[in-house]
């Protein structure tokens, strides 16, 4: 499952392209799927969720740098310097889910140890 489709499972809304022509979002598209496909391989389906309820600044951080990328993407200003942006945007974007997938993984393992013990 993508992050994308945990994000709408969730009923959450992931940074996305503003409806313009493909010329004008697809640099950042490609910079998206880039970006987003270590997340989409190691995605734990509850993470959002986790996130959200148990991680109040994790939260904040991360709905702070989805804003700045969804401004970026929706101005739809492809010159290098705002792709390049709008890159570093998206790592710290990637850089703070994978924390938060880390925290959770963490959270599955204590409590399996929990039951177990």
């Amino acid at each position: 499952m993508s992050l994308l489709e945990v994000y709408e499972r969730e009923g959450l809304v992931p940074p996305r392209p503003p409806e313009t022509s493909a010329e004008v979002a697809d640099p950042f598209f490609r910079v998206y799927e880039e970006v987003t496909a270590e997340l989409d391989a190691k995605c734990i389906i509850g993470t959002i969720q986790f996130i959200n309820e148990r991680q109040p600044a994790l939260c904040r951080s991360i709905k702070r740098v989805e804003k700045t990328a969804e401004e970026l993407w929706q101005s739809g200003d492809t010159d290098e310097r705002t792709i390049q942006q709008f890159r570093d945007v998206l790592l710290e974007w990637a850089r703070l889910h994978l924390k938060g997938i880390d925290l959770y993984s963490e959270e599955i393992r204590r409590s399996r140890c929990q039951r177990d013990s």
